[in-house]
């Protein structure tokens, strides 16, 4: 061969690789849809930058920034490998309750989870040193109850008087103090009305504690006086205060009596010192003393417990005690009108009878009833 032809074969072979390589600019790019997302990527940069580079110096070409191919994103249901179904907006409704009902009971429970956390720590406590608040006094166990009840017959010279009522109405608060309310219904009746009518209360309210009166009230329909005598004891300064302001019918005046005066305990009214002497032990032999304040006075009163003795009554027979109250008053004693009282010797002590010496007569008391509910 010649050399002008060798030199065309050899000019030939030249153009046709530069357009081989040329033309492999966009097989190779193509093949990035074959090889792998890091391998491809790395394999035609490095390559086409080569050939590019080689065949046309003067072209500037940009560098592509290496991204990563995304792969479609699929939402998955809470069960595995299954894709999520998206219902129907009715049906859409219905299941989204329940998630929203789950979140608010999560809710719930972490805000009462937090405030439990957030409670200061309750310090243990021994049982001795708890401070337990004061306990009223324990009441005395007494020989009558609430809602008793004794009816006693009232006669004056063998000639029918009138009754007699006691009650015990029951428990109560005075002044801060819990007290006993005693009661006594005085009425006159049958003939002795016409001489002498009576119709009074007189009510008393009695510390079971310490044993005294709190309070004394009078009230009566007499005749010649509406009576309206009152006594209150502040035993914080042992004072007693004396009221009468009963109205005088005769002389169509009240009375205005206002006094104080000293007062020691023990001491009693004229109720009170009833159901006082039925909270001593009582033997035959034995002499118990008090007091009694009386129209804004204190007078001292023995009770001698003489005898038992068998008697019978409108509710049974009763092994009774015999008591003489007695009265001592400007430095001599009284026997009270030569007073006698009989007392059941049992726990109740139910006063049965009296009998008593006046001025005018004899009076007696019978009991004709009783009741304890």
């Amino acid at each position: 061969m010649s050399r002008n032809h060798y030199l065309i074969v050899v000019i030939f072979f030249a153009s046709l690789s530069s357009c081989k390589s040329l033309k492999t600019q966009s097989p190779k790019v193509s093949e990035v849809s074959v090889i792998s997302q890091e391998e491809g990527e790395s394999k035609l940069e490095s390559k086409v930058n080569d050939e590019v580079i080689s065949q046309a110096p003067d072209l500037v070409i940009p560098q592509i920034p290496k991204t990563k191919l995304e792969t479609p994103s699929i939402a998955i249901d809470t069960q595995p490998m299954h894709p999520t179904v998206v219902p129907p907006p009715s049906v859409q409704k219905k299941v989204t309750q329940k998630p929203e009902i789950e979140k608010n009971i999560i809710q719930k429970s972490v805000k009462s989870v937090a405030i439990t956390k957030a409670l200061p720590e309750v310090p243990k406590v021994i049982d001795s040193e708890v401070v337990k608040p004061p306990q009223p006094p324990a009441l005395p166990t007494l020989p009558f109850i609430q809602g008793e009840e004794i009816e006693l017959a009232v006669s004056y010279i063998g000639v029918e008087a009138g009754r007699l009522n006691f009650k015990v109405n029951g428990k109560r608060q005075y002044n801060g103090v819990p007290v006993i309310s005693f009661q006594v219904d005085a009425k006159s009746s049958g003939l002795f009305s016409l001489f002498y009518r009576v119709q009074s209360v007189v009510k008393s309210l009695w510390d079971p504690v310490k044993k005294r009166p709190m309070s004394t009230v009078i009230l009566g329909d007499e005749t010649g006086f509406d009576r309206n005598i009152r006594t209150s004891y502040d035993w914080s300064t042992s004072q007693a205060r004396y009221t009468d302001f009963s109205y005088d019918k005769k002389k169509k005046r009240k009375d205005k009596v206002d006094k104080t005066w000293k007062v020691t305990s023990p001491i009693q009214d004229f109720v009170s010192s009833l159901y006082h002497a039925r909270s001593l032990k009582l033997e035959p032999g034995e002499t118990h003393h008090f007091k009694v304040a009386a129209e804004g006075k204190t007078v001292d009163l023995t009770l001698k417990v003489i005898r038992r003795e068998k008697i019978r009554t409108s509710i049974g027979k009763f092994d009774a005690l015999v008591v003489h109250p007695y009265f001592k008053k400007k430095g001599n004693f009284s026997q009270a009108g030569l007073l006698q009282v009989w007392i059941s010797d049992d726990e109740k002590k139910i006063p049965l009878r009296f009998k008593g010496k006046l001025n005018f007569g004899s009076m007696y008391a019978k009991v004709k009833s009783y009741k304890a509910k």
